[in-house]
């Protein structure tokens, strides 16, 4: 299926058009993005290489590197993802790290990472501090990740002026989890703040045990650091098993890409109703989690988890 901004409104006059697109601050123009094209192929680009690799024997990311979001600025790609030391029953910990690169294809690693830790003993944060997604709001960056303290995960925010330096919020964490409901571990997704109405959007999964019982709801803020749920349920319901849902605004109208088994795709025109439509195929071998649908000279692409390490993808005809 080719999604494209006039299949999507038929018939509908291009001054209404036009008045749509003035309330989409973050979307570009439709004219101005290619069509997402769901029956085409994500080709691993380079093949059977990574582009962003675990570090060497001690570093803060030898034991896995995963997990990615990139944001785009000013001709940079920066990708934000966790890392992982050593195995968990030996001690390790999941923090946060950035690379970063000029065309979309080579990246290079920030020398002064982790750019975020994990918190100190008995804070809510200190196991891991991972699931990256990173939003500019203002003059502010903020970065909204998922914390554990081996009990349970939760979502928290820290902010930052230059992308490199972040601040943990005092508030932290900012959607708490609820025990005994199926969101008691909470974690980020792959996908940006979407603005709506002066309103902002968080997509988050919740799930009762571990990858089991995984739902997608969605939070509401007004200033990014208050939220509140939509509501008590999950917008996509647990028996769908959504896992990461990884987000792309199509010019106002949303496509997510799944982790479920079969790679669904996730269509939704107000990020409360979605409807399955489709499935993503890869030509990676072992894709995990994928990062949030991005534009890298012209064409769609994501980087994804494959084996521990970072791999790349493009969207190609078969």
């Amino acid at each position: 299926m080719i999604l494209s901004y006039r299949q999507r409104l038929p018939n509908v006059p291009c001054w209404v058009l036009f008045g749509l697109l003035l309330v989409l601050p973050h979307s570009l123009p439709a004219e101005e993005l290619p069509p997402f094209d769901t029956t085409q192929v994500w080709v691993e680009m380079p093949s059977g290489r990574p582009v962003i690799d675990r570090g060497p024997a001690g570093a803060w990311d030898h034991y896995a590197v995963d997990n990615p979001f990139v944001l785009v600025e000013d001709g940079t790609y920066y990708c934000f993802f966790e890392a992982q030391d050593k195995p968990f029953n030996q001690g390790g910990h999941e923090r946060m790290g950035l690379a970063t690169s000029a065309d979309g294809i080579t990246w290079e690693k920030w020398p002064q990472n982790p750019i975020l830790d994990i918190g100190p003993p008995g804070a809510w944060d200190h196991v891991v501090a991972k699931l990256p997604t990173v939003t500019k709001h203002k003059d502010r960056y903020y970065l909204f990740y998922s914390g554990r303290d081996g009990k349970t995960k939760q979502i928290g925010i820290a902010t930052s002026t230059d992308l490199k330096t972040w601040t943990k919020h005092p508030e932290n964490p900012v959607l708490q989890s609820r025990p005994g409901e199926w969101d008691t571990l909470l974690s980020t997704h792959p996908s940006p703040i979407f603005e709506r109405d002066d309103r902002y959007y968080l997509l988050f999964r919740g799930m009762n045990q571990k990858t089991r019982q995984q739902g997608l709801n969605i939070a509401v803020s007004t200033d990014m650091v208050h939220w509140k749920r939509v509501q008590n349920e999950p917008v996509i319901p647990t028996i769908e098993e959504t896992g990461s849902l990884a987000v792309a605004d199509l010019g106002g109208h949303y496509l997510g890409l799944s982790q479920a088994a079969g790679r669904p795709y996730w269509q939704s025109s107000d990020l409360l109703t979605w409807k399955k439509s489709g499935a993503a195929e890869f030509t990676g071998k072992k894709v995990d989690t994928v990062s949030n649908p991005f534009l890298s000279n012209g064409k769609w692409t994501i980087v994804y988890e494959q084996q521990d390490r970072i791999y790349r993808a493009v969207l190609q005809p078969r």
